[in-house]
């Protein structure tokens, strides 16, 4: 499972490498970092399958790759909230119909969304 995901974030790491400009609305280095994402949580899955065989003791490189995956989050909750251009950037749907809603009620919920998710990975790192 864990060279899978391992696979799954080389994706995104080749896209930001070697794709086409006008297909990015993101800059490169947070494609790039959300595929790297996925290579820590590779390891961490491969790193904890071969934890059942080994003694409890301290794990300070999990430790380390947790901090790493989590500080990930956080960079890119930080992106999506101050840099990616606001709610009029960003193409939303759901079961919701927040079309029926004002335009100040979208806009706040999306702050608030997104600022309460920034504060947990904050909080999680």
């Amino acid at each position: 499972m864990g060279l899978l995901v391992i696979a799954a974030g080389a994706i995104p790491i080749g896209a930001a490498l070697f794709a086409d400009d006008t297909k990015f609305h993101a800059p490169r280095w947070l494609v790039a970092m959300v595929g790297g994402m996925f290579v820590l949580a590779g390891l961490m899955l491969i790193r904890s399958a071969s934890a059942v065989t080994r003694p409890p003791a301290t794990d300070v490189v999990g430790s380390g790759l947790g901090v790493l995956l989590t500080s990930g989050f956080t960079v890119f909750a930080g992106w999506a909230l101050f840099l990616s251009g606001g709610p009029s950037a960003w193409n939303m749907s759901g079961s919701l119909p927040l079309w029926m809603f004002p335009v100040w009620i979208r806009v706040a919920l999306f702050y608030v969304m997104l600022g309460v998710g920034a504060l947990l990975c904050v909080i999680l790192t």
